[in-house]
């Protein structure tokens, strides 16, 4: 039930949306009872992003959870995420933000858990 979108200043070439989704799949695994199988990506590329007032390469990743979790947790998947986008898009760390928005409820084939 987790659902990440990437979003950010430049173009993202297939390849790269295949390795984005790939390594999120495998890092969903930090976040406790979060698997591959119910993950969704979601990228967008070329956003009109700026950070501390110059554009440049910058990204924005939002993780959308059911449940909730420990700022611990959530750490360790930060580290990941920014390791990810840094590496792939080459986007240096301190222009990447990673922002969660936990529910208690979700739905899913016409109903919630």
């Amino acid at each position: 039930m987790p659902y990440i979108s990437v979003q950010t200043s430049q173009a993202v070439s297939a390849g790269t949306q295949e390795q984005l989704i790939a390594r999120f799949g495998k890092g969903i695994e930090i976040l406790p009872e979060k698997t591959e199988q119910w993950l969704m990506v979601d990228i967008k590329e070329n956003q009109t992003l700026a950070f501390a007032g110059e554009s440049g390469n910058t990204a924005f990743v939002q993780v959308m959870l059911y449940g909730d979790n420990t700022s611990e947790i959530y750490a360790l998947f930060t580290a990941k995420a920014t390791e990810i986008v840094s590496e792939l898009l080459s986007i240096s760390p301190d222009r990447i933000y990673v922002a969660y928005f936990p529910t208690p409820y979700w739905g899913w084939n016409g109903e919630n858990f």
